[in-house]
């Protein structure tokens, strides 16, 4: 019943600043989905909370474990992310 319109925003929007707010936002809510297809147990270990003033997207990660298995394939995860928007790294928090 509800139709997407992320497409026609994207498209039809003058403002860059709203487009790549639009571009970040996509990214939180598809976070699970980008881990999930570098590494799949690591799916559900962590949610992306925001970006912030220096262009990091910030990640709360479950304990200090995760904290280190996430330390080595973050490169992978930043190559990922930085494909479809301005971000370019990310910054890890427990």
């Amino acid at each position: 019943m509800f139709i997407d319109i992320r497409p026609s925003i994207f498209k039809f929007s003058k403002k860059p600043e709203i487009a790549a707010g639009l571009h970040e936002q996509t990214l939180i809510k598809d976070w699970q989905d980008i881990v999930g297809s570098i590494k799949k147990s690591a799916r559900d270990k962590s949610e992306a909370l925001y970006v912030n003033d220096m262009g990091e997207l910030v990640v709360r990660v479950r304990d200090h474990l995760w904290l280190q298995e996430f330390a080595f394939f973050k490169n992978e995860i930043e190559v990922e992310i930085s494909k479809n928007t301005k971000i370019k790294s990310v910054r890890l928090i427990t």
